[in-house]
């Protein structure tokens, strides 16, 4: 008990350390961002070599509509591999717990 204890302690930490998630387009890409059970935070296409910087909130979810073609930077973590150049894919949790899980895979 007393280990799970410790691993959200240090989960928290973690992500309270977190101040901003940047997405870069390596290609254009239309992306979409909002909170859960809300309204579209961002919805547009970022252009090959853009930039988007975002207040890190916990719960944010993004949609693509090239996962190959953008890059998520977040704390000291670069997670490219999200999906397939051309892949529509939805529902992906921009928390820092579920992202660093692609760089694991």
């Amino acid at each position: 008990e007393k280990i799970v204890e410790s691993e959200k302690i240090s989960q928290i930490l973690n992500e309270e350390k977190i101040a901003f998630i940047y997405i870069k387009a390596i290609t254009d890409s239309w992306i979409e961002i909002q909170k859960v059970n809300s309204d579209f935070f961002v919805s547009k296409i970022i252009k090959k070599g853009e930039e988007l910087k975002l207040s890190y909130e916990k719960d944010l979810i993004l949609a693509t509509s090239n996962a190959g073609g953008i890059i998520i930077h977040i704390k000291d973590k670069i997670i490219d591999k999200i999906g397939k150049p051309g892949e529509v894919i939805r529902d992906i949790s921009l928390n820092y717990d579920n992202l660093i899980k692609f760089i694991e895979e």
